[in-house]
């Protein structure tokens, strides 16, 4: 700027002076040449007061002003731009560090979990998020984030939880509305929540109330059949529970060598899938001898069983076991080697020599086997065997699993929908561990059927999608079959929404190098509980540019002057959102990743805050749960046949009040609402 100042005033002044022809009143020189004279550089000053007054010079003093004040602007204007342009925030930099950011609304709606007027959504319910007066998501970065919630009063107190937590509500001065965010596509979700965290208040029930098609859910205490089980059940579903130490006969039953396709070529594998999730519950594998000898001799008892055998159930495989009308264990093997198990040859079974046999070949071969071995090494076979189902001597489990009311097949191949409640009650769940297992299990592996091609695509041969909503998913301990098959089974129309409390559960089951959350599209989470989940998440969320300004301060230490300042402006990275910060995440919030989209931060889901949930909450659960397939004696062989609760039937008892209910959703065909108005709370 002083040089632009010095250049206009030595522009004007040798102007002036060349135009009275370098008079000698214009006063000392600084130097004379032989053409012109050079004169000092502000001297327009002196002359502009001396020459005012004389009206021969007037016009040319006016222009020598004239060139030195616009020089002068000029000067000042550019020293303007130049340091703005120094201070102001590099283009195309903002990125520098990283570009992770809390979604915006086009964001959030470019995800499909967002409906609008035009377009409505459906499926499992996975948040929502609120939106301020501007239509803005209110997230850290919004200037109104730290009002967007008031204390929920009691009296003149702030009301609390049962925790003893202080609860709060949206503030309506802030928030224009908060909006669901639901998920019906072909993907999967995985949830962390810690325990006490309200997964089942904002995801699992309003799931439940908001799901159309099958559904099967893990229910540990069986507070989701509870409250849900009525609505589904007026909304024209199948509605049963399976609950293995049921003692009341409200259950319905499940047998799992009931899923052994008999006469089929089937029969072999069914077998060794289910013995195998039985000897291996925790899929530590078949390395060790006496488990593997174990798996080759209940494979062979189970189809003995089911083609022999009047008990045909895993509880009538354990009494056969330690059956004490047999002298020793060798009749038992006699037996199975010259059962007759297909009286009318229809499987075309050949011997060792080629010959026909009625007696199924892997029976007689694993009956064999156990004749051939040692004494010493039968007798620990046997023991390992009986060992791997001491679950199934417990008269209420052996009750429970005697007889197949249904069969997993049915949950998406039935003319309706069937919601399935597994029930494994908290103070058995850790002995009921194999079969919850197993039976999680075969719902995946009988459902994945061979797909045929049709109209150039493969269809999968079911009539309804299945949602397996699998809470406390570690406890069920490893399997296998949902690690690997999270890529595969959407393509048969299963979804599956897996909640665990944390990391550190799912690495302890499935190993550091687990792919679960990776073969998740949509994560959920809650304020966790450890460092470890805190700390992955911090990683998930990114990492964000932010400017930093340095101000530096000095002062006369003399006391004369002001001092100095100086202020440097600089570009660095943090997360999005720390460690320490998603650990003091607020319990009203929660965080929804999508893969290929920024994170949505957003609030968590609660079903007694949206009246027609509330209401369908208060609905009474089924007295008795529907069997889908009936034992029902056939009068010709007066042996039990199967028959679909198409052909039987049934109907539930409503009253008065709840066949309202009923009318309203078969009217509404399942709606539920999309967005919350804050004047509702």
């Amino acid at each position: 700027m002083l040089a632009g100042m010095l250049i206009s005033s030595v522009v004007a002044t040798q102007y002036f002076a060349a135009k009275v022809q370098y008079s000698p009143y214009l006063g000392v020189a600084l130097h004379r040449f032989a053409t012109w004279t050079l004169y000092p550089p502000y001297d327009w000053l002196v002359w502009g007061w001396s020459f005012s007054d004389v009206g021969a010079v007037s016009e040319r003093l006016h222009m020598m002003l004239a060139v030195a004040v616009g020089g002068a602007f000029i000067s000042i204007l550019s020293a303007i731009v130049a340091i703005y342009g120094l201070f102001a925030p590099n283009r195309g930099m903002e990125e520098l560090h990283g570009s992770a950011h809390w979604a915006s609304t086009n964001e959030v709606d470019a995800t499909g979990l967002l409906g609008s007027a035009s377009r409505e959504v459906s499926g499992t319910f996975v948040g929502s998020v609120m939106l301020d007066s501007n239509g803005d998501t209110i997230t850290p970065a919004n200037p109104v984030f730290h009002d967007r919630y008031l204390p929920r009063m009691d009296g003149n107190e702030q009301a609390r939880d049962k925790e003893g937590r202080p609860l709060w509500k949206p503030n309506p001065s802030v928030l224009k509305s908060i909006e669901y965010l639901r998920d019906d596509g072909p993907t999967h979700t995985l949830v962390f929540a810690p325990t006490r965290s309200g997964k089942g208040r904002g995801i699992i029930i309003p799931s439940l109330f908001a799901w159309k098609h099958s559904v099967i859910v893990n229910d540990q205490k069986g507070e989701n059949y509870a409250l849900t089980s009525g609505m589904r059940k007026a909304a024209g579903q199948i509605v049963f529970k399976f609950e293995p130490t049921c003692l009341d006969g409200t259950t319905a039953c499940w047998n799992p060598l009931a899923e052994i396709r008999k006469f089929t070529i089937r029969d072999v594998a069914d077998a060794q899938n289910i013995m195998a999730a039985i000897v291996d519950p925790e899929s530590k594998g078949m390395e060790d001898h006496w488990i593997a000898r174990a798996w080759e001799l209940l494979t062979a008892l189970a189809l003995h069983s089911i083609y022999a055998e009047k008990d045909k159930s895993l509880a009538g495989m354990a009494m056969y076991l330690g059956d004490p009308s047999f002298d020793s264990d060798i009749q038992m093997w006699n037996r199975m080697l010259n059962a007759v198990h297909d009286p009318d040859n229809k499987m075309g079974w050949l011997d060792t020599s080629g010959n026909p046999t009625r007696t199924h070949p892997v029976v007689a071969n694993a009956a064999r086997a156990m004749l051939n071995t040692p004494d010493e090494e039968r007798g620990s076979v046997l023991s390992t065997a009986k060992r791997c189902l001491t679950l199934f001597l417990d008269p209420v489990v052996a009750k429970n699993t005697s007889r197949s009311d249904f069969c997993v097949r049915d949950l998406m191949t039935l003319d309706k929908p069937v919601s399935c409640y597994y029930i494994p009650n908290e103070e058995d769940m850790a002995r009921l561990q194999p079969l919850s297992r197993l039976f999680f299990m075969l719902v995946i592996q009988r459902n994945v059927e061979k797909m045929e091609a049709n109209d150039g695509r493969m269809v999968a041969g079911i009539k309804h999608r299945l949602l397996m909503l699998i809470d406390e998913f570690p406890a069920l301990r490893k399997i296998e079959i949902i690690q690997h098959g999270l890529g595969y089974v959407a393509g048969y129309g299963i979804k599956l929404m897996l909640i665990c409390q944390d990391l550190l559960q799912l690495t302890d089951i499935y190993g550091q190098h687990q792919t679960i959350v990776a073969g998740c599209h949509i994560r959920i989470a809650y304020a966790p509980a450890d460092d470890t989940t805190a700390e992955r998440l911090e990683k998930m969320v990114g990492t964000t540019t932010i400017t930093e300004d340095n101000e530096n301060v000095s002062y006369n230490r003399m006391g004369f002057g002001g001092g100095n300042v100086s202020v440097s402006r600089g570009k660095t990275s943090r997360p999005l959102l720390t460690q320490s910060e998603f650990q003091s995440l607020s319990p009203e919030d929660m965080v929804i990743f999508v893969v290929n989209n920024q994170p949505i931060y957003g609030r968590k889901v609660k079903y007694d805050e949206i009246p027609q949930f509330a209401q369908w909450s208060k609905m009474r659960a089924p007295a008795m749960s529907d069997r889908p397939r009936f034992a029902v004696e056939d009068p010709v062989t007066d042996n039990p046949t199967d028959a679909t609760i198409e052909e039987v039937g049934q109907k539930p008892s409503l009253n008065d009040d709840e066949r309202q209910i009923v009318n309203q959703l078969l009217s509404s065909d399942f709606a539920v609402p999309e967005v919350i108005a804050i004047s509702a709370f």
